[in-house]
């Protein structure tokens, strides 16, 4: 039998509380008392477990608690974006930069500015918090930021998968009419 755990129930509550406000995995670990590796192992846990279970396999009672804190986490964490989407929306009436800047970031194809759309934000489900980079149109700038993104995110074993993966999603992207061809010899990440 494996060391105990200490994600007890008063820990599990606060984590979820916190995330409900919209803190960060690190704030809310910080604030339960417990390392945010911790909470990244535990959130991990349960991940995995509620994999197993989509496969089949008979849910584990020790893996139990850590299913429910990963499946609070994930709602925690809807619960706080549809707040702030909420209160975002209330602003429209009173400013109409809210509404431009709601516009922008929810239909970005159509509203947002040529910056804006050049905005790349990648979040993996075990990460910290989002990662963000600006971009312009500048092939060598965009692919130098996702090969600097994929060596700090993302393990030796699966670079060559996530690679392929971006370069499939840059080649399906949709050209603006007002974009430029890429360089010739440009490579893609």
């Amino acid at each position: 039998m494996g060391r105990p755990h200490s994600l007890t129930p008063a820990r599990h509550l606060s984590i979820v509380t916190q995330l409900q406000r919209g803190a960060y995995y690190q704030t809310a670990a910080r604030f339960a008392g417990i390392h945010p590796a911790t909470l990244q192992t535990w959130i991990t846990r349960g991940f995995n477990e509620q994999q197993r279970i989509a496969n089949g396999t008979t849910p584990s009672e020790t893996e139990a608690p850590f299913l429910a804190l990963h499946e609070d986490v994930q709602e925690a964490q809807a619960q706080a974006e549809l707040h702030a989407i909420d209160e975002w929306r209330k602003q429209i009436p009173e400013d109409w930069r809210a509404a431009k800047d709601f516009l922008a970031r929810r239909f970005p194809e159509r509203w947002a500015n040529n910056q804006e759309r050049g905005q790349v934000t990648v979040n993996r489900d075990d990460s910290m918090g989002p990662v963000t980079a600006i971009v312009t149109a500048d092939a060598e700038r965009l692919a130098d930021i996702v090969r600097a993104v994929i060596d700090r995110h993302v393990p030796v074993a699966e670079r060559d998968a996530a690679v392929e993966t971006v370069r499939g999603l840059m080649l399906a992207l949709p050209v603006a009419d007002d974009a430029q061809a890429l360089p010739s010899g440009t490579e893609t990440p």
